[in-house]
C-alpha cells in the first residue's frame, strides 16, 4: 500500500473545532484552507488559516451544509484533503462519498462505514448481529405516524426518540406517556431535519439513571484498531453534554477493559479507519448496552489527549495517509485525570437559552483553552452557542476539580450570558464530588445546581459610577480640562447618576470635590481612584481595591471577585426583553426562525398555552401564553427570523368583571 502525502487541508467547519485543526496543520507543515459564512468573515478560524474563501450566505444550510459547493471550492483550489471537524458534514455519508469520487482525501472513516454507523438504525442492527449489548427499540425505515406510536406501544413508556441521523443531543425527546408520542415526534424531526438534513427518527427503551460512557478508537487501513481509553460524559443537560473526564469516574478495572474492547470488536466489525467513539449506557447493575458510534472526532477528544500525550488531529491525519497506527505511542494505563467544561453563550436562570451579542471583554486562564473566538466576535443566531472548552489536567480526579474550579473562575466572558456561573456552582456540589450522579442528575436537581442570584453590593454600584465618571474625562492629564475641581464644563458640581443591574434601579448622588468625590447611596463615601488600561483604582473611606472596568455600547462592565456585572443606563434601554412583563404582549425571548405557529387570531387561550415555536442555535424553544385571554394579532410568519425582544402577538386580557 503506497503511502499518501497530505500537503494541504480545507476544513469543512468553523469555530474552535477549526481553529483546533488548523493549529495541529500549522505543527506539520500542512497549508490550511478555511470556508466561511458570511457572519464568520472576520471568524478566528479565517484569521488563522493560510487561505480562506467565502461560502457566499449566511444559514447553514446556504454555507456549511452546502456540500458541492464545499467540493467545488476544494478542487478549485487543489486541496488535497478535507477535514470535516464534527457537526455538518462529518457524518453525512453522502458528503465522504462525493469527496472521496473527486478523488480528494476525507479525513475520517469510508463512506459505507459512515452509512452503517454514523446512522443510528442501520449502526444498531449491525451491532445486534455483532453481539453487542443492545437495548430494546426500533430502528426501521417505515417512518409512518401510526406505524412509530405502534411500535412506541410495544417497547412502552417511558422511550426515548432519537434522530437516526444525529448526534449532540440534538432532536432526541423522552417521551412518559401515549398521548405525548405525536407531538414529540414532530418536534424531534424538525430539528432532526434543521441540524441533520434527515428527520427519521428512531425508538428505544428510556433507560432510568444511567451513566454514558465512551470509548475513543482508532483504525487504520491495514486492519488494525485500538482504543485510546474511555471518557466519561455522566454530566448532561437535556442530552447536552457539560463537562467530560477521562478516565472514567469509579469505573472497576475489569468493568473499564470489557467496556474498551467490546468497543474495539464494534469498530473492527466495520473495518473502522480514523477517529471514532463508541458510546455506551451504563445501569446501576453495571450493565452497558450500545448508543451509537460517532464516526469523527469528538468534541471532548481533548480529555483524551492530555490523558495519553496524544495529538489526535495529528492521528488522524497519519491515518488518511495510509499510514499504520503507532501503537506504541499509547500508554499501558491513562496518565493522570483529564477535565473539559463547555462554555456557551446562554442563560442558565432564563432555562438555558441561548444569548447572542458581542465578546467583550474576553480573558482565559492559562490551561488549555479550544477556542474559535476572539474579543469582539459576535455570538448570532445562526449557530451552535458553544463558544469553547476549558481543559484541565490533574494527578487525580480531586486535583483537577480543583483546578477546573479554579480556571472557570478566572474566565471573563463578557458581551453575551455564559454557563460558567452555573459551571462553577455545579462543581462544588457533594454528590458531583462524590460521583453520586448519573445523566439525569442536573435536570433532576437542577433548581438546587443554579447559582443564587448575585445582587451587587454598594462598593460595586460606587466603582460603576467612578468608572462612569473618570471615563469621561480627557486623557490628557495634564490638560486644564482635565482637573477634577468643583467647576466643570457641562458637568454640575453635584449630580445624579441613574444605573440600572437587572432590574434593581439604583440612584447615586455624587458631589465633585477636586481629586475626589463623596457618593451617597444609603450613607455618603469619599471616593478617590484612577482608570487606566480598563483597570480601575477605587479608594473608599481609606480602603483600596481594585477591579476590572470596560464600556460597550453603553453598558457597562465591572468585572469584581469573580463575577462579571452588566450595568446600563436606563434610558438607553429601549426594550424590556422580559415578556412577562405586559401580560398582554407575547415577545421572543430570543433572536431565532418562527418555524410554526401554534394559534390563530380570534382563538382563545389559557395560561401556558403553547403559541409559537422559535428555532436558535438548532434548538427548538416553545414560547406560552403567561395569561389567559384571546388571540387579537399576530406579527409574523412561519419562515421569519425575528429578533429578541420583538412582539410576536397580542392577547386581549379578560375584562376585570
Amino acid at each position: 500500500m503506497m503511502n499518501k502525502n497530505i500537503k494541504s487541508i480545507l476544513i469543512a467547519n468553523r469555530g474552535e473545532i477549526a481553529c483546533r485543526v488548523i493549529r495541529t496543520c500549522k505543527k506539520l507543515g500542512i497549508k490550511t484552507i478555511a470556508i466561511y459564512a458570511d457572519t464568520d468573515a472576520n471568524a478566528q478560524h479565517v484569521m488563522l488559516s493560510d487561505h480562506a474563501i467565502s461560502l457566499q450566505g449566511l444559514t447553514a444550510q446556504e454555507t456549511y451544509l452546502n456540500q458541492d459547493k464545499i467540493i467545488q471550492i476544494a478542487k478549485d483550489i487543489k486541496a488535497d484533503a478535507i477535514h470535516p471537524g464534527y457537526g455538518f458534514l462529518s457524518e453525512n455519508a453522502d458528503f465522504a462519498e462525493k469527496v472521496e469520487q473527486a478523488n480528494i482525501i476525507f479525513i475520517g472513516p469510508k463512506s459505507i462505514t459512515i452509512r452503517q454507523m454514523g446512522d443510528k438504525a442501520a449502526s444498531k442492527k449491525l451491532m445486534a448481529s455483532s453481539h453487542v449489548p443492545m437495548l430494546p427499540g426500533y430502528e426501521g425505515d417505515n417512518q409512518n405516524d401510526d406505524f412509530l406510536l405502534e411500535q412506541a406501544q410495544k417497547i412502552g413508556f417511558p422511550l426515548i426518540l432519537k434522530p437516526s441521523a444525529g448526534g449532540g443531543g440534538k432532536g432526541m425527546k423522552i417521551v412518559h406517556k401515549v398521548e405525548d408520542f405525536l407531538p414529540q415526534l414532530q418536534s424531534g424531526r424538525r430539528e432532526a431535519l434543521s441540524s441533520f438534513g434527515d428527520a427519521r427518527i428512531i425508538l428505544e427503551r428510556y433507560l432510568s439513571n444511567p451513566r454514558h460512557i465512551e470509548v475513543q478508537v482508532f483504525g487504520d487501513s491495514f486492519g488494525h484498531v485500538i482504543h485510546l481509553f474511555e471518557r466519561e460524559c455522566t454530566l448532561q443537560r437535556r442530552y447536552q453534554k457539560i463537562i467530560e473526564e477521562a478516565p472514567s469516574v469509579n469505573l472497576p478495572f475489569e468493568l473499564r477493559e470489557k467496556i474498551c474492547q467490546t468497543a474495539v470488536k464494534a469498530a473492527e466489525s466495520v473495518n473502522y479507519l480514523g477517529a471514532g467513539t463508541v458510546e455506551f449506557l451504563l445501569d446501576q447493575d453495571n450493565h452497558f448496552y450500545f448508543m451509537e458510534m460517532n464516526t469523527r472526532l469528538q468534541v471532548e477528544h481533548p480529555v483524551t489527549e492530555m490523558i495519553t500525550g496524544l495529538d489526535l488531529v495529528a492521528w488522524q491525519i497519519w491515518v488518511a495517509e495510509d499510514k499504520p497506527l503507532q501503537r506504541e505511542q499509547r500508554p499501558d494505563m491513562p496518565l493522570g485525570h483529564a477535565m473539559e467544561a463547555r462554555l456557551y453563550a446562554e442563560d442558565p436562570s432564563q432555562n438555558f437559552l441561548p444569548s447572542t451579542g458581542t465578546l467583550s471583554p474576553l480573558s482565559f486562564p492559562d490551561e488549555r483553552v479550544d477556542i474559535g473566538v476572539q474579543e469582539f466576535d459576535k455570538i448570532s443566531h445562526y449557530f451552535d452557542p458553544m463558544i469553547g472548552k476549558l481543559i484541565v489536567w490533574g494527578e487525580d480526579r480531586g486535583q483537577a476539580v480543583k483546578k477546573l474550579e479554579s480556571a472557570l473562575q478566572q474566565t471573563i466572558i463578557g458581551g453575551v450570558k455564559t454557563n460558567i456561573p452555573f459551571l462553577r456552582h455545579l462543581l462544588t456540589h457533594p454528590q458531583i464530588q462524590a460521583w453520586n450522579v448519573d445523566v439525569t442528575f442536573i435536570d433532576r436537581h437542577l433548581s438546587e445546581l443554579l447559582p443564587p442570584v448575585f445582587e451587587p453590593k454598594e462598593m460595586h454600584w460606587l466603582s460603576i459610577a467612578l468608572g462612569i465618571i473618570l471615563s469621561r474625562q480627557p486623557s490628557d492629564q495634564n490638560s486644564p480640562w482635565s482637573i477634577c475641581d468643583n467647576f466643570r464644563i457641562n458637568m454640575p458640581k453635584t449630580e445624579t447618576l441613574k444605573l440600572q443591574y437587572n432590574d434593581i434601579m439604583q440612584d447615586i448622588v455624587i458631589n465633585h470635590l477636586g481629586d475626589s468625590f463623596l457618593m451617597t447611596l444609603d450613607q455618603t463615601y469619599k471616593i478617590k481612584g484612577t482608570l487606566k488600561d480598563k483597570k480601575l483604582s477605587i479608594t473608599i473611606n481609606n480602603n483600596t481595591f481594585y477591579v476590572d472596568f470596560y464600556i460597550q455600547n453603553q453598558i457597562y462592565i465591572l468585572i469584581s471577585e469573580g463575577q462579571i456585572l452588566s450595568f446600563k443606563k436606563p434610558d438607553s434601554f429601549l426594550i424590556d426583553n422580559d415578556h412577562s412583563k405586559d401580560a398582554g404582549h407575547t415577545m421572543a425571548p430570543m433572536t431565532g426562525k418562527v418555524v410554526d405557529i401554534l394559534v390563530n387570531i380570534g382563538d382563545d387561550v389559557i395560561k401556558g398555552k403553547e403559541l409559537v415555536i422559535l428555532e436558535a442555535m438548532k434548538m427548538e424553544h416553545i414560547i406560552r401564553a403567561h395569561n389567559d385571554g384571546k388571540i387579537i394579532s399576530i406579527h409574523y410568519h412561519v419562515g421569519d427570523v425575528v429578533e429578541e425582544g420583538v412582539e410576536l402577538m397580542e392577547i386581549e386580557l379578560p375584562k376585570a368583571s
